[in-house]
């Protein structure tokens, strides 16, 4: 209940950002514009506020990262000085509670705030938009030349990073990110300038040092986080039996059902992985019978210099894992024991078709995300409507074409009826995956030899 309470307010924040908030925006505006409403310092005052939500948008990254390289529960990975301190407060269970507490807590606020950016990066740019259009329509109605026009080097500055933002802003939408693909994160580069002429702007307007120091305190985060860690490894790929170290503590930091039995969890690692598209994950943890181990396909990874978030969709059946497993909630976690398998995705530019049953998309999601050909084809089929999920995933894959199966239920839209390979157009020369029941698997497996092609992969649940 909590989470489906927290999941509603979260989609309730989406909804305001992208559809009230330039509403109310543009409405306020005009009621400016035409003396409607008066333009008051306040409402200046209130356009100002959007300094303060920028910083906090790009600090929350770089403050999540150091929280996690430093402050770590494991006192082993703190600096000296604050081991120091670590050792001390260890005699002390009441400060050792107020450390947890506080640390968790800015942690998870930051956590949280990651998952909302990108939002929270539009809500700054409508507010500086707001800002801006004010002081223009409060020229323009006292007969004063538009700022925008004035040769004054002090508000250009304003000018430059106000562009830049605006093409941070606009690239901030699925449409940018299918449209420019790898590109798509040097755009996103220009928050930082924007960051940039706006504490000079400011500065240079007011004289305010404050600004000067918030600038540089930031930098200092950001070199510090690009700093390379000397204190964990690098772990490598493990072979299956080659157990990772006992450190690798997954941390469950969202979980959602797909279906009624269809678990999404997303789970973070404080180490980077090596991972191959197609690869599985072996999960143990500990209950009253012992260790409980299991090994899940990645459906998407994101890997960076201290971390490594990883999606798994998890069919919850009775038994002993899957019981506990739902009941764990965000912030839980699991040992993540190795990393391992040998149906991956082959680095070749020939086509791709990726053709899976029910939870066997796991694997072939994340193979047709990572896979650089042209010419990829997923057909994707369970039995009933209800039972599908992960649809809008695969429309989100750049260069591919799909095709939905429902095999019970004759719904438009989708095609009916189980995938016949006769009537598939699929080239000779492709790489052909297919994952799901073993036994749709293995008719899949005898219709695609009778045709001749010769580069099939398989891997069954």
């Amino acid at each position: 209940m909590y989470i489906s309470l927290i999941r509603k307010l979260e989609n309730l924040f989406v909804f305001l950002m992208t559809y009230i908030v330039p509403v109310v925006v543009i409405v306020f505006l005009l009621l400016l514009f035409f003396h409607i409403v008066p333009a008051g310092e306040s409402q200046e005052s209130f356009a100002n506020g959007w300094l303060a939500l920028l910083i906090f948008v790009l600090g929350i990254k770089p403050i999540s990262l150091l929280i996690k390289r430093y402050l770590n529960p494991i006192y082993r990975t703190l600096p000296e000085w604050i081991s120091y301190v670590a050792k001390w407060w260890t005699e002390n269970p009441i400060l050792i509670y107020i450390q947890h507490l506080i640390v968790n807590t800015v942690y998870s606020i930051c956590l949280y705030g990651l998952r909302l950016r990108k939002r929270l990066g539009i809500l700054v740019f409508w507010l500086i938009f707001l800002h801006r259009s004010i002081l223009e329509i409060v020229a323009y109605q006292h007969g004063a030349p538009l700022l925008l026009l004035r040769s004054n080097w002090m508000i250009q500055t304003g000018v430059v990073w106000l562009a830049a933002l605006v093409i941070a802003g606009i690239t901030s939408n699925m449409f940018s990110i299918r449209l420019l693909k790898r590109r798509w994160k040097f755009f996103q580069q220009f928050a930082y300038l924007a960051f940039l002429g706006a504490c000079l702007h400011l500065f240079f307007l007011q004289h305010d040092r404050t600004y000067i120091i918030v600038m540089i305190v930031y930098a200092g985060l950001k070199i510090w986080e690009r700093r390379p860690q000397r204190i964990q490894a690098v772990v490598k790929q493990a072979e299956p039996g080659e157990a990772i170290p006992d450190v690798m503590r997954a941390r469950i930091i969202n979980r959602k059902l797909l279906t009624q039995d269809i678990l999404e969890l997303t789970l973070d690692v404080n180490q980077e992985l090596k991972i191959l598209p197609g690869q599985r994950v072996m999960l143990r943890f500990k209950d009253a019978e012992g260790d409980v181990e299991r090994a899940y396909s990645i459906v998407d990874f994101d890997v960076d210099q201290w971390s490594t978030l990883f999606v798994l969709a998890i069919k919850l059946v009775s038994g002993r894992w899957t019981t506990d497993l739902a009941a764990m909630k965000i912030w839980d976690e699991l040992w993540l024991k190795w990393i391992y398998g040998k149906f991956v995705l082959q680095a070749t530019d020939a086509p791709k078709v990726f053709i899976a049953t029910w939870v066997g998309i796991s694997p072939l999601l994340c193979m047709a995300k990572y896979s650089e050909s042209k010419d990829k084809k997923f057909y994707f089929s369970v039995p009933t409507l209800k039972e599908l999920f992960y649809e809008e995933r695969i429309k989100t894959i750049h260069d591919l074409t799909y095709e939905i199966h429902i095999t019970r239920e004759n719904i438009p839209g989708y095609a009916f009826g189980r995938l016949d390979i006769d009537k598939a157009d699929i080239d000779p020369q492709s790489e052909i995956y297919v994952c799901g029941n073993p036994k749709v698997v293995e008719a899949i497996i005898q219709d695609l030899k009778a045709k001749w092609y010769k580069y099939i992969f398989s891997e069954t649940f």
